[in-house]
């Protein structure tokens, strides 16, 4: 039986996306409330003027294409 690694080291996060933000001002796992939606609902959800859509894909995934929100909707962040 052959082993693909070495060693392997697993440690929980607090946070799974680095917002570059100061610990007690970053979203928190345990507080988030965040639910699945559908492509109907995400799509409505973008023409909320105050949405934040935070773009978590690699840059490859983020080139390929997005969703735009419309004009005057969401706000979209590419970190």
């Amino acid at each position: 039986h052959e082993h693909r690694f070495k060693s392997l080291t697993i440690v929980p996060k607090e946070e799974l996306v680095a917002y570059g933000l100061a610990k007690e001002k970053a979203p928190s796992l345990k507080q988030n409330k965040s639910k699945h939606v559908n492509a109907m609902e995400y799509h409505e959800m973008l023409k909320d003027k105050d949405a934040v859509v935070i773009d978590v894909r690699n840059h490859y995934e983020v080139d390929i294409g997005r969703i735009q929100p419309p004009e005057g909707g969401a706000t979209f962040i590419n970190p």
